[in-house]
C-alpha cells in the first residue's frame, strides 16, 4: 500500500494500456493494471475516508440541525425533571410519580438483579462446560478430567468471590438506603402523645 502511494506521487494517473506497454513499470503498477483501473483511481478508492456528508449525503445539514434540536429539547426535559422530581423533598402524589422519583434518585437500582443473573449464567456455564469437556479428552482422558475438575472447583470459587466483592458494595448501599427510609418514616409517623390527642378528639366528637 505504501509503495503504491509512493508510485502515484511520481505518476499522477496512468492508464492500464500505458502501464502494460511500459518496460519500466513496477510490480505494484502491473498489479493495479491487472485489476482494470488506473493507479490514481485505485489509490483514491483505498485512501478516501468516510465523512458525515458521505453518510447522509444531501441531508447532512438537515440531520445536523435535527440532532441539535433533539439535544436542546433533551436538555430542557432533563432540567425540568431534575428540579421538579429529583430535587423535590416532599413525596409526590401517585404511585407512578413516587416510583419515578425513587428511580431518578437511584433509590431503586437494577444492577443487583443484573449481576445476579450474570453470576447464575457464568456459574452454570462453568459447571456444565467443565462436566461436558471431561468426555472430550481423547487419549488424555485423565489429564482432561483433572483440568476440568480444577476449572469446575476453582473457577466457581473465583467467580463467586468476584461477584461477592461487588455485591458487598451494593449491599452496603442498599442497607444505607433502607436505614434512611426507616428514619424518614419515623419522622413522619406521629409520636405517642399525638396518637393520644387524636384518640381523645375522636371520642369528644362522638
Amino acid at each position: 500500500m505504501d509503495s503504491a502511494i509512493k508510485t502515484t506521487e511520481k505518476v499522477e494517473t496512468r492508464d492500464v494500456d500505458t502501464i502494460l506497454t511500459d518496460e519500466n513499470a513496477t510490480v505494484d503498477e502491473l498489479m493495479y493494471a491487472s485489476g482494470g483501473e488506473s493507479v490514481g483511481e485505485q489509490v483514491e478508492t483505498t485512501t478516501t475516508g468516510t465523512s458525515f456528508e458521505d453518510v447522509f449525503g444531501a441531508n447532512a445539514e438537515t440531520v445536523g440541525v435535527s440532532l441539535g434540536i433533539v439535544a436542546l429539547v433533551s436538555l430542557i426535559i432533563a432540567l425540568v425533571a431534575f428540579f421538579t422530581i429529583t430535587m423535590k423533598k416532599k413525596a409526590p402524589k401517585g404511585k407512578f410519580m413516587n416510583y419515578l422519583r425513587e428511580f431518578l434518585n437511584f433509590r431503586r437500582v437494577w444492577v443487583a438483579s443484573i449481576l445476579k443473573f450474570i453470576y447464575l449464567f457464568f456459574a452454570t456455564l462453568l459447571t456444565i462446560g467443565s462436566i461436558v469437556m471431561m468426555f472430550f479428552g481423547g487419549e488424555h482422558v485423565a489429564q482432561m478430567i483433572i483440568i476440568c475438575l480444577l476449572v469446575l472447583v476453582f473457577g466457581n470459587v473465583l467467580l463467586r468471590v468476584g461477584f461477592e466483592m461487588t455485591m458487598i458494595t451494593i449491599g452496603l448501599w442498599e442497607n444505607t438506603n433502607d436505614m434512611r427510609a426507616i428514619l424518614v418514616n419515623d419522622k413522619e409517623a406521629p409520636d405517642e402523645e399525638e396518637i393520644v390527642e387524636i384518640e381523645e378528639n375522636e371520642e369528644t366528637e362522638e
